[in-house]
């Protein structure tokens, strides 16, 4: 009868054992269709400053109106976040001309005026925050940030400054850490980070792994 109860006390204990690990293994995976590219999250970004920093301008460019784009200093991110300002001061029913175009020239003819935004990029990058696993056996994932910070100024004719302020905008998502190479396409510079790949969590997960086997070993045999 003692040892009836012994292996009846074992079977439940497996049972719990073995529903304990389950939900360790259980983990919320990332979507795949939700895996977003670094370009992607930064654009992202870059979108939020860009509107945030428009709005924000006491004279911005009005509906209709002409305005020449143009940078104030060099960056290798120019032509992308030219290209999205570009993309939403024509949403917003504004004629866009580009500075190397000859816009302003063009305009003068006309009789236009042309004020000039100028846009300095002060941040604009991609970080990854860290690397760890979705619960204990669950699937490893990469903490990611895309950050952006642009400087915006309307310029009049005469070279004087009307307005000035910046706009600020991020992302923060993850993704599977088997993922890098995926998300990590096309590889601009300003789109990459050096994923660590001697954090300390890759050293403790093992040991915590094992200390936890071999406590559920070791309980299982001393109810014997």
């Amino acid at each position: 009868m003692g040892k009836a109860r012994r292996l009846m006390g074992c079977g439940r204990f497996a049972y719990q054992a073995g529903m304990f690990m389950l939900w360790m293994f259980c983990s919320n995976p990332v979507e795949a269709d939700r895996i977003l590219t670094n370009m992607d999250v930064l654009e992202e970004a870059t979108r939020q400053a860009i509107r945030e920093g428009i709005r924000a301008l006491d004279a911005g460019p009005e509906e209709g109106r002409s305005v020449v784009l143009s940078a104030a200093r060099e960056h290798e991110g120019n032509w992308f976040v030219e290209s999205l300002l570009l993309d939403e001061l024509t949403e917003r029913g504004s004629r866009v001309y580009l500075d190397s175009t000859g816009a302003k020239a063009a305009a003068d003819t006309l009789h236009r005026c042309t004020p000039r935004l100028s846009y300095q990029i002060i941040a604009l990058q991609v970080s990854y925050l860290g690397q760890h696993r979705q619960g204990l056996f669950g699937e490893s994932v990469v903490e990611r940030s895309a950050q952006v910070e642009l400087s915006l100024e309307i310029v009049d004719d005469s070279g004087r400054i009307v307005s000035l302020t910046q706009g600020k905008g991020r992302v923060r998502d993850r993704f599977p850490a088997d993922r890098l190479s995926t998300v990590e396409q096309p590889s601009y510079p300003f789109a990459r980070d050096e994923l660590d790949s001697k954090s300390w969590t890759r050293f403790l997960e093992p040991v915590i792994v094992s200390a936890v086997v071999g406590v559920l070993v070791w309980i299982l045999y001393s109810n014997r």
